[in-house]
């Protein structure tokens, strides 16, 4: 990735926000956003504020991984929550698992090896923790399994990303924004290892019961 430079604009409330000049300089923008740079997802501003908002209807503007167009989102959405865009285009895939049920359903899954699901990157609110893992490189196969307080993200799903913050509830936020994205091929479920050579298809979900 090449080294950027920022200019900046001055605001109402008297902060500085970047805006894109010919270079951007990542360490000025918000460290959640730099990851987001950094590992080449495609992300978005949205204006929606509740957890239940469709994104799709609240983008504000066309999904993307370049750093200039990112640092423009900033200046010109400044109040904006993000969304990544899963599936291939970001090489990702979000598990989602609800604090209430989802931690259950987790355990019962993973016979209780949680070192994958512990050692990747991973956010989470008040109601919820995301695992981030990679795409794999053969697909995702379909499974019909129903969990219960887990949610699977993939295919193209926009999801809300850190930074983020809501009506209601607390804002999202990383648990160590340092941690690498591990692999799916290395993400063990019940009794079976799934592996690449498991995985086919275009979309993976998991049912909530």
């Amino acid at each position: 990735m090449n080294n950027h430079q920022l200019k900046y604009i001055s605001i109402a409330d008297g902060m500085s926000v970047p805006t894109p000049n010919n270079e951007t300089d990542l360490s000025k923008l918000p460290k959640a956003l730099s990851r987001a740079i950094q590992e080449k997802w495609h992300i978005a501003p949205v204006s929606a504020r509740s957890k239940h908002a469709s994104l799709t209807r609240s983008v504000l503007a066309a999904a993307s991984n370049e750093p200039g167009e990112i640092a423009s989102f900033i200046a010109t959405h400044q109040a904006a929550n993000y969304c990544v865009r899963t599936g291939r285009a970001s090489n990702l895939v979000i598990l989602e698992v609800e604090h209430e049920f989802g931690q259950d359903s987790l355990s019962e899954l993973c016979n209780d090896k949680f070192d994958d699901w512990m050692e990747t990157l991973k956010f989470g609110d008040d109601s919820a923790t995301s695992f981030l893992f990679r795409y794999p490189n053969r697909g995702l196969r379909h499974l019909s399994s129903k969990v219960e307080g887990i949610q699977v993200h993939a295919a193209g799903k926009l999801v809300f990303l850190p930074p983020s913050s809501f009506v209601n509830g607390s804002p999202l936020g990383y648990i160590d924004l340092d941690a690498n994205v591990r692999g799916m091929s290395s993400l063990s479920i019940g009794a079976r290892h799934i592996d690449e050579s498991f995985w086919h298809g275009d979309s993976l979900s998991i049912e909530r019961g």
